[in-house]
């Protein structure tokens, strides 16, 4: 899918001043590419982020993944629309407490509607492909950060997005398990034209990306 801000603006109440946290953005990311956002801390990197994957709507502005405009969308619409077609990696993870590694992966298929067989599969393929094939009945507490990102980042891949949004994806993970997690995020950009959108502090990452849009002051460079 296809991805296109038109004029978003993000302001964020505060009580002495409102912070403007994107100014009139207007972006076109076409269905496919490997885009990487970079710039300092605050320069709206995460909020744009969020705003394209559907989780905050800009308080001006539309926004469209593939034909669909999401800022249009109820509440239920757009938790639906996400649930099918946009995976998420957090840089604070979001896992499940009380579930394994594969029982956090194989819950968020279970929301897509596959069969339970199916996603368990699919939860153990993907923990392989990351590395972490011995830590499939881990719990969050007993994994480091670096695997909790990485099981974060195989629960992203196990729902087939048609647009991952990964918000620092690598901060956790040392330099091998990095590129290592790059290549397979390029690697499943090319084969299945995965539209891909990930800020980041990493320069390890940036030679895998096609595009580049760097940030400053809520704004394109």
């Amino acid at each position: 899918m296809h991805l296109r801000t038109e004029h978003i603006t993000q302001i964020y109440p505060h009580p002495t001043s409102p912070v403007v946290a994107l100014q009139e953005l207007s972006l076109q990311i076409p269905q496919g590419q490997f885009v990487a956002i970079v710039g300092a801390s605050g320069s709206g990197k995460s909020t744009l982020l969020k705003i394209l994957g559907g989780l905050l709507l800009p308080t001006a502005g539309k926004v469209w993944v593939g034909k669909q405009e999401i800022t249009g969308l109820s509440d239920t619409a757009l938790t639906l629309f996400r649930r099918m077609s946009i995976g998420f990696v957090f840089q604070d993870f979001n896992l499940l407490p009380v579930l394994t590694a594969v029982e956090n992966i194989v819950f968020g298929l279970r929301l897509q509607k596959v069969p339970h067989k199916e996603a368990q599969a699919r939860a153990l393929h993907w923990l392989d492909k990351v590395g972490l094939a011995d830590k499939a009945h881990a719990r969050p507490a007993h994994l480091s950060g670096g695997q909790q990102q990485r099981v974060a980042i195989a629960r992203a891949l196990a729902m087939q997005p048609q647009v991952l949004i990964a918000d620092e994806p690598t901060s956790s993970l040392d330099s091998e398990n990095a590129l290592q997690i790059a290549e397979l995020l390029k690697n499943l950009q090319v084969l299945t034209q995965t539209t891909l959108v990930l800020a980041t502090h990493d320069a390890r990452l940036l030679p895998f990306a096609d595009r580049l849009i760097e940030m400053k002051d809520g704004k394109m460079l």
